[in-house]
């Protein structure tokens, strides 16, 4: 994919999730539970730390999918409400502090 079209894929996929975190606040639900989970680091990596890293991430996506599945099914069976969940993933490399005026 060029990378103009991953660049447009990026911000709206950062954009979906930013309106879902500023829903969650004005709706008051973003900390609504005590085990509220957000966490975020800068980490520095070499090329073979990278990919360690993408392959965490995706791990932990499809980890994620298969909880999401088996609440599924969990609910067909006891016919509760679903509680919707936001959650997210990223590896990007950061802006050098230079090109953001630092």
């Amino acid at each position: 994919m060029p990378r103009s079209v991953r660049s447009e894929v990026s911000g709206a996929s950062f954009e979906a999730f930013l309106d879902r975190v500023i829903d969650a606040l004005e709706a008051g639900t973003i900390d609504d539970r005590e085990d509220t989970t957000l966490s975020w680091t800068t980490i520095a990596v070499d090329q073979l730390g990278w990919t360690q890293a993408a392959e965490v991430l995706e791990e932990a996506m499809a980890r994620l999918q298969v909880v999401h599945e088996q609440s599924r099914a969990r609910l067909e069976i006891t016919g509760g409400d679903a509680m919707p969940v936001v959650t997210g993933v990223a590896a990007f490399e950061a802006a050098s502090p230079a090109a953001n005026g630092k």
